[in-house]
């Protein structure tokens, strides 16, 4: 309404200069104001229906990577592929690319804090997509990429290599993702980082759930490690 309210305003002004009648200058105020309610109607309808489809397509809105619902079976069903090479004959084994399944747990760190003043929801929106952006880039093509709400992430990564050092290798993908990443706002520089946990499993033996709670409880262990040495800072 603040919009309409400026442009009508505007748009008054403009007549007033040009001398046009007081009748004249009411009614073509008024066609303007009912041109803008109809553009702006139009927007948001267009913008549910966009939302609407992205929804049923299971890809967040905001950020573009899958929804929270696409998570489980599509980990179910990586989870059942590994358990079947390692249950069969060594030589099946030999053919099949898929060696283990690694599981990220990730939270941005801080994000209430953009959120709230002096910036706003927009600037954690923008934390959001940005951080998102950095998922896409440090992960490869296969790699299943989850927001499953607010600050937090999921990233599964099937495995292809063999003899591989999980620990090593998470701390790099963290390394990779908190490498650099930062956005301006009003010549502020917002530096973004996430705490990361993981879990993984190299013969199947876990399922879903046991993958993600592992995932989150090694991620709060990484936050609170984090809070810990900030607290110890100060």
């Amino acid at each position: 309404m603040l919009e309409i309210g400026s442009l009508c305003y505007n748009f008054s002004m403009s007549m007033e200069k040009v001398g046009v009648s007081s009748d004249n200058h009411e009614s073509k105020l008024e066609e303007k104001v009912r041109e803008i309610e109809i553009l702006l109607k139009e927007a948001k309808e267009e913008n549910k229906e966009l939302e609407a489809t992205l929804q049923r397509a299971g890809i967040d809105g905001l950020t573009g990577l899958l929804r929270r619902e696409q998570l489980e079976p599509r980990l179910e069903k990586l989870i059942a592929t590994l358990k079947y090479s390692t249950e069969h004959s060594l030589v099946e084994q030999r053919h099949s690319s898929l060696k283990a399944i690694l599981v990220l747990r990730l939270d941005v760190n801080k994000l209430k804090k953009f959120n709230e003043a002096p910036y706003n929801h927009h600037v954690g929106d923008q934390v959001l997509v940005t951080f998102a952006r950095r998922l896409e880039k440090v992960t490869k093509e296969g790699d299943i990429l989850v927001r499953i709400g607010g600050d937090e992430f999921v990233v599964v990564m099937p495995v292809l290599d063999d003899n591989v050092d999980f620990i090593k290798f998470s701390e790099d993908v963290k390394n990779r993702i908190n490498k650099n990443l930062f956005i301006e706002v009003n010549k502020d520089i917002l530096n973004i980082t996430a705490s990361v946990g993981y879990s993984v499993t190299e013969k199947g033996e876990k399922n879903t759930e046991q993958l993600l709670i592992e995932a989150d409880l090694s991620e709060r262990k990484d936050k609170n490690s984090k809070i810990v040495l900030e607290d110890y800072s100060i």
